[in-house]
């Protein structure tokens, strides 16, 4: 009895000290996994880094990329850009100064021919005549309006200069009618008739006394012309305001 009581007594303690030392291996095994984890950590991510900095992306796809930002950019281009860059073989010596001020002239110079010939023909406040017989059922047949009359030439400088007096007074005075006569082959006969002696030059034919005023337009003597042409208008005379330049 002694005996199986000592035997189960050693068994027991074996037992103890076999679980005792296996529960010692556990932990020495599991704390020898943690620091092989810990140590592999920091070399997987610095792995990682070192692959995606070491990324590129394949060169047909920056290349296909590239074409396509080119040809957005060369659609792009408006008109006044696409000038400068192809200019024509003749301008291509030119400066690239004078190219650029040849294209802004131009430009000006077409906005104010376009304005003119709209200010000309939208709502002219005078009257063109080209022959004898309109001149005649204009001018000498009005019986009841004051006629204003120029004389002037396409190719006269000094009748461009005068021209927008002209049309602003004959928007000032709408009981009067302004006539413009230009000088052409087939009226030739009109203006020596007339004797018209110079270019610009002006009538003022009242309906009780046809033509009563010859008077030089040029753009110096329009003043003058306004203020005669006022006189007749108010039928008065102001002495004390008189025009000075001598009259043909």
């Amino acid at each position: 009895m002694a005996s199986s009581i000592s035997t189960v007594t050693e068994s027991g303690m074996r037992g103890s000290e076999v679980s005792s030392s296996s529960r010692r291996h556990i932990r020495w095994l599991s704390l020898g996994i943690f620091v092989a984890l810990g140590l592999m950590a920091p070399i997987g991510s610095q792995a990682f880094s070192l692959s995606m900095t070491s990324y590129k992306p394949p060169l047909k796809a920056i290349t296909s990329r590239r074409i396509n930002q080119k040809r957005q950019s060369s659609t792009s281009k408006s008109a006044y850009a696409g000038a400068l860059a192809a200019p024509s073989a003749a301008s291509s010596q030119l400066p690239f100064e004078q190219r650029m001020r040849n294209l802004v002239m131009g430009q000006a110079q077409k906005a104010k021919s376009e304005t003119q010939r709209n200010a000309a023909t939208v709502t002219s406040p005078v009257k063109t005549i080209k022959t004898l017989s309109e001149f005649r059922d204009v001018v000498a047949n009005e019986k009841e309006k004051i006629v204003a009359v120029r004389f002037h030439a396409p190719w006269c400088k000094a009748c461009k200069a005068m021209a927008p007096s002209y049309y602003r007074l004959a928007r000032q005075n709408e009981n009067t009618i302004f006539i413009d006569v230009p000088v052409l082959p087939e009226n030739a006969n009109l203006h020596q008739g007339l004797g018209v002696p110079s270019l610009p030059y002006g009538h003022i034919y009242h309906p009780n006394g046809g033509l009563v005023e010859e008077l030089r337009m040029t753009k110096k003597h329009m003043p003058e012309f306004a203020q005669t042409l006022q006189w007749h208008i108010e039928g008065r005379c102001d002495l004390e305001s008189q025009p000075q330049s001598p009259r043909p």
